[in-house]
């Protein structure tokens, strides 16, 4: 089943959603501090709402969201002067003409066909010495994110349904390695006490 929208866009987030959310942030804000080169933010996959990146807009001079659909006319979005970018992130960021400073990929490369061929582009379009924030399920947490989905609803049914895959810390780094990215620029760890893994990858 191809998917047609965005996350969050149209059901309320439940408390196991918001409870990942805080955590994918707390990981992103210490890898803000990797960066001193904040004029542009790219968050791609972003969800409706871009609810992740949103505590961090007021860093940056440019907000670059990509997804199926996005809250454009939200408040946040007017306010900040959010730069949305709708439709497949595949096509969205090959035709993005421009180079971003930090880039989030939170919870998305398990959802694409080709992954390798997503984080391509978005190395094209990230601007020399660039940061890559990259967050991903482990195959330990895909035991818990099926648990919570399938056998108590708390958590989005529907997303656990389109998972291409899960990861490894070696699975990951194969993949951004097959990008393009120099493996000394590549640093991977597991995050969220093992139920994902994510890197910070620079250009």
């Amino acid at each position: 089943m191809k998917r047609t929208g965005s996350y969050g866009e149209n059901k309320n987030l439940s408390k196991l959603d918001l409870i990942g959310q805080y955590l994918s942030g707390r990981s992103i804000s210490k890898a803000l501090k990797s960066t001193t080169r904040k004029e542009s933010l790219g968050d791609i996959g972003s969800g409706f709402n871009g609810n992740v990146t949103q505590p961090y807009w007021s860093l940056f001079g440019q907000i670059h969201l990509f997804d199926m659909s996005l809250n454009s006319e939200g408040s946040k979005f007017l306010e900040k002067k959010v730069v949305c970018h709708e439709g497949d992130v595949n096509q969205t960021t090959s035709t993005f003409k421009g180079k971003l400073d930090f880039l989030v990929m939170n919870n998305l490369l398990e959802h694409i066909d080709e992954p390798v061929d997503l984080l391509s582009q978005v190395k094209n379009i990230m601007s020399e010495g660039g940061i890559l924030y990259i967050n991903v399920p482990s195959w330990r947490g895909k035991f818990f994110l099926e648990f919570a989905a399938f056998r108590f609803n708390l958590a989005p049914r529907e997303e656990m349904e389109d998972h291409k895959r899960y990861y490894s810390k070696r699975d990951l780094w194969i993949e951004i390695r097959k990008a393009g990215f120099l493996p000394s620029r590549i640093k991977i760890k597991n995050n969220k006490f093992g139920l994902n893994v994510c890197a910070l990858v620079r250009k």
